[in-house]
């Protein structure tokens, strides 16, 4: 049975009294935990993001991976984008 998310985070959260190993640990068992969950590669991108960004105190994000068929980086995952970033753009990963 899946532990709750939202009960992972909560754990997280209280660790920030630990030190700073076993924090790093609980945020990778929530991590691990957001990944396990999901259904497909895009979930799993998109609950991670959300989770790495909460846990780090941030407001914007996003993934970029390299299509292997066309070499090109696309916008895999985004969290809060400002406009001007949410345009596509051309970028090579050589």
């Amino acid at each position: 049975m899946a532990a709750d998310p939202a009960a992972k985070q909560a754990t997280v959260r209280k660790s920030s009294r630990l030190p700073h190993s076993a924090s790093e640990l609980a945020i990778l068992n929530a991590v691990a935990t957001a990944l396990n969950s999901a259904g497909d590669v895009r979930e799993a991108l998109e609950k991670t993001l959300s989770l790495v960004a909460e846990l780090l105190g941030l407001q914007t994000g996003w993934v970029w991976l390299l299509d292997p068929e066309t070499r090109q980086f696309y916008l895999a995952a985004a969290q809060n984008l400002p406009p001007y970033l949410q345009e596509p753009v051309r970028m090579s990963g050589r």
